[in-house]
């Protein structure tokens, strides 16, 4: 097992992705229309790729979705592995660099899941 922290570089977790995992599980936050706070385990197919915005270059290396980063794994040769979201609704998406309280309340209950993915719950 192996834990990383990606943040924002997509395309290194794609260039990781290559030698291929059992399981990846990815941190974020998801805009659901849920409360703010709520925490929730996606499968990757139920994660809705961004539409593309006109005039934006098609590879933005510091702000790139899952969708974006197997799509590049995939033309790298690489293949996606089974992939969880653990995904917590934002209170906003606002720039900053804390968490609103009701994501920062959530945060033992991701913790929680992402232990009970692991141990295989």
């Amino acid at each position: 097992m192996e834990v990383i922290d990606v943040g924002i570089r997509g395309v290194h977790l794609a260039y990781d992705l290559l030698d291929g995992c059992d399981l990846l599980v990815l941190v974020d936050t998801a805009q659901r229309g849920v409360p703010p706070g709520t925490v929730s385990v996606l499968e990757l197919d139920a994660v809705a790729a961004p539409a593309a915005e006109p005039g934006r270059p098609p590879l933005d290396p510091h702000g790139m979705a899952p969708r974006q980063v197997f799509d590049l794994l995939t033309r790298l040769g690489g293949s996606p592995s089974r992939t969880l979201v653990v995904a917590c609704e934002p209170a906003d998406l606002d720039a900053g660099m804390d968490l609103s309280e009701p994501v920062r309340a959530a945060v033992p209950r991701a913790v929680r899941l992402v232990e009970d993915i692991l141990k295989g719950g």
